[in-house]
């Protein structure tokens, strides 16, 4: 099983509009969305693509391959847009024999309820991280349309044994095994 991993889209359409390439490019199976789907929120400039119906238009049509968590962006206004649930603020998967916990990271972190050797996959920095500490595995893809601190817009992809982030031009510029 192989899993795209997207954060922090806020609203923006040419984000979205790549998507299905990225998955069938890295032959993903699912679409992990992280939350911050499609509002831009008030901390955050309007993307040049704002446009979320369109972003969420684009998202319905992958709607049976997605997995998703609500952001601290993510008003249920606003997911109502959406064919497809959005857990509240964290779901879980497995992975082999990993358990994943997936979040945005704005309610759950620091300190998420992981055991050892449990995977947190989360967005809401924007920054890309692939860090194992206190035992645990956190991995962010950083966000696909508004990256912070000079990173490149970024996207994840989760496989057994391998977190990686690439930038749009599907270089891998972080990776972890785990």
């Amino acid at each position: 099983m192989i899993f795209l991993v997207v954060s922090d889209l806020h609203g923006a359409v040419e984000a979205a509009d790549i998507i299905p390439d990225l998955l069938q490019m890295h032959k993903a199976d699912t679409l992990i969305l992280l939350g911050d789907l499609l509002y831009h929120g008030p901390r955050n400039p309007m993307h040049p693509s704002y446009e979320p119906a369109k972003t969420a238009e684009l998202l319905n049509k992958l709607s049976c391959r997605i997995i998703a968590v609500k952001g601290n962006c993510d008003a249920k206004v606003d997911l109502s847009l959406l064919d497809f649930p959005v857990a509240n603020d964290f779901s879980w998967l497995y992975l082999e024999n990993k358990a994943v916990f997936l979040t945005h990271g704005d309610v759950y972190l620091p300190n998420p309820p992981i055991k050892q050797g449990d995977i947190c996959l989360y967005g809401h920095t924007h920054i890309p991280e692939a860090s194992y500490r206190g035992g645990a595995y956190f991995f962010n893809p950083g966000s696909i349309a508004k990256p912070k601190h000079g990173y490149a817009q970024s996207y994840g992809v989760l496989k057994p044994n391998l977190f990686s982030v690439f930038n749009l031009d599907g270089e891998s510029f972080l990776h972890s095994e785990f």
